[in-house]
C-alpha cells in the first residue's frame, strides 16, 4: 500500500526536465506564497514578520542575530554607510544588508525572498539531471524538499542562510553548465554568483582553492554522463586557471574592505566569535566555570582595539579547549547533532511563540520537553540519518566506478561549508548551503520511486 501510494504521487510530481522548470519554480513559488499568506492572515505570526526596529527586538525574531543584518541595511538608507553610524561595519560582510536595503525600500523584503528562493528547486532539479542523466530521480527531490519545509520555512526569516544558499548554489550550477561547453556566460555567471556568495558570508575566502579539485572534477562527470557536449581538456584547464586569478580576489573583497577601513586583514569577526563567543562559552558553561569565561569575556572588552580583542579571543577559546578536550568534543558533537538532523519544521513555530530552546522571555514558550517536538525530531533525525547514509553510498559508488577525484571533490566541499558550524549552538538552517548537494547525491541510491527523465 506504502509502495504504491508513493508511486502514485511520485507520477503527480512527474516532470520532464524538457519542459519542466516554470512548472517547478511555479510550484514552490505558491507554496511559498500560501505560506507567507498564512502568517499574514495570523495576527501573533504576522506581528512577528515586522522588521525589528531600533537596537532590540521585543518580538519573536532572535534580536540580536537580526539586527545586525538590519541596523546597517538601515543605516545605509538613512546614511549611505553598510555600518552603524556612519562607522562601516566588521561584523558582517555587506552583501545581505545591501539586499536587505534595496528591499526595505521597495517594501518587499518577504515578497522577495519568496520569489528568489522558490528558484532553488529548478536549479537543483538541473543540476540532478546535469550529474546523473537518467539516473536521477526528481520526484523524490521535490517530494524531500517540500515536505521538510527545506526552502520555504526560510522565507520570512531575516537571515542570510538561505539568501547565501541561493547565490552560491546557482553558482555552482552555472559552473556545471560551463563545463559542458556552453559558451562563456556561463563561465562569468559562474564567477559573478559565487562573487556575490562572497559578499553574503565569509564562509568562501578559501573557496579559489576548492575550484581547482571541483571544476575538474565537474568536467570528468560530464563527459561521462555526455560526451557529445563538453570541454575539451585544454579548455577546462584554461577556465580552472582563469577562474582561480579572478575568484581570489572575487571571494577577498571583504577582507579588503576591512582592510580599508578597519586595518583588519579577515573578512568578519565571525571565526573567533565561533570560537570563543559560541564553542568556548559552551565548554566553560557545562564545565561549571561560567565565572572564569565572563571574567575571560571582561579582559576582552577591556582590550584597546579589534585586532586586540580578536586576540584575546582566539588565546582564550585555545586555552579553553587545550583544559578541557573531552568537554570541547562534547560540546562539538552536540551541536553537530543538532544541527545535521533538526527539522526546519521547527522555525515555523518561532512565529506564534515557540522555540526549541529555552527563552528568557514570556513572549517565547519553548517547545523543549513537549511530545510534539520528542515526534518532530524523532522523525527528522530518522529521515536525515538515511539521507546522509544515501549520500555516503552514493560517494562510495562514484569511487567504485573510478570517479574517486569527483567524490573527494564533493566530499571536500560539504565537509568545508558544514563542519565549521560546529562550533555553534545552531539548528538546521546553518546546514541549508549542504543539504541539497547532499540530497542530489542521495536521491540516486533511493529506492523505490522511479523516475524516467
Amino acid at each position: 500500500m506504502r509502495l504504491a501510494a508513493a508511486e502514485k504521487l511520485s507520477g503527480l510530481l512527474r516532470v520532464r526536465m524538457r519542459a519542466g522548470p516554470f512548472r517547478i519554480y511555479f510550484l514552490g513559488l505558491t507554496l511559498h506564497l500560501f505560506y507567507l499568506l498564512v502568517l499574514y492572515i495570523s495576527p501573533a505570526a504576522k506581528y512577528n514578520l515586522e522588521l525589528p526596529e531600533g537596537g532590540s527586538s521585543d518580538n519573536l525574531w532572535k534580536g540580536r542575530d537580526v539586527m545586525t543584518y538590519v541596523e546597517p541595511a538601515r543605516n545605509a538608507l538613512e546614511h549611505g554607510v553598510f555600518g552603524r553610524d556612519g562607522e562601516p561595519d566588521h561584523h558582517r560582510t555587506i552583501g545581505y544588508p545591501f539586499f536587505l536595503a534595496l528591499m526595505m525600500w521597495l517594501l518587499c523584503t518577504h515578497l522577495a525572498q519568496a520569489a528568489l528562493f522558490a528558484l532553488l528547486y529548478p536549479i537543483l532539479a538541473s543540476m540532478g539531471f546535469m550529474l546523473f542523466g537518467r539516473r536521477f530521480r526528481l520526484a523524490p527531490l521535490l517530494l524531500f524538499l517540500l515536505l521538510a519545509g527545506t526552502y520555504w520555512s526560510k522565507v520570512p526569516i531575516i537571515m542570510t542562510d538561505c539568501f547565501f544558499t541561493l547565490l552560491f548554489t546557482l553558482g555552482l550550477y552555472f559552473g556545471l553548465r560551463s563545463v559542458r561547453g556552453r559558451g562563456i556566460l556561463d563561465f562569468v555567471l559562474y564567477l559573478l554568483f559565487v562573487g556575490a556568495a562572497a559578499q553574503v558570508r565569509p564562509t568562501l575566502i578559501l573557496y579559489p582553492f576548492l575550484h581547482l579539485a571541483l571544476y575538474p572534477a565537474a568536467a570528468a562527470q560530464a563527459a561521462r554522463i555526455d560526451r557529445a557536449e563538453r570541454l575539451t581538456r585544454p579548455a577546462v584547464m584554461k577556465r580552472l586557471a582563469i577562474a582561480f586569478v579572478l575568484l581570489l580576489p572575487l571571494c577577498n573583497a571583504p577582507t579588503l574592505r576591512n582592510a580599508l577601513h578597519h586595518g583588519l586583514y579577515k573578512p568578519a569577526d565571525a571565526f573567533e566569535k565561533g570560537l570563543f563567543d559560541a564553542l568556548a562559552q559552551d565548554v566553560l558553561i557545562r564545565g561549571g566555570r561560567a565565572d572564569l569565561y565572563r571574567q575571560m569575556q571582561s579582559d576582552v572588552e577591556a582590550a584597546d582595539d579589534l585586532k586586540q580583542r580578536l586576540a584575546l579571543k582566539r588565546a582564550y577559546a585555545l586555552e579553553v579547549y587545550r583544559d578541557d578536550p573531552l568537554g570541547t568534543a562534547e560540546v562539538l558533537v552536540r551541536n553537530a547533532v543538532r544541527i545535521l538532523g533538526n527539522s526546519h519544521l521547527l522555525s515555523v513555530a518561532h512565529f506564534w511563540g515557540r522555540h526549541w530552546r529555552d527563552f528568557d522571555s514570556e513572549k517565547h514558550m519553548p517547545l523543549r520537553g513537549s511530545i510534539v517536538l520528542a515526534a518532530v525530531n524523532t522523525v527528522s533525525y530518522l529521515v536525515y540519518a538515511a539521507l546522509y547514509l544515501g549520500f555516503i553510498l552514493s560517494l562510495l559508488r562514484c569511487v567504485r566506478s573510478g570517479s574517486f577525484w569527483s567524490a573527494f571533490a564533493v566530499l571536500l566541499l560539504t565537509a568545508y561549508l558544514i563542519v565549521p558550524t560546529f562550533m555553534l549552538r545552531s539548528d538546521a538552517r546553518v546546514r541549508l548551503p549542504v543539504e541539497g548537494l547532499v540530497l542530489l547525491f542521495a536521491v540516486p541510491v533511493l529506492p523505490g520511486l522511479k523516475e524516467g527523465r
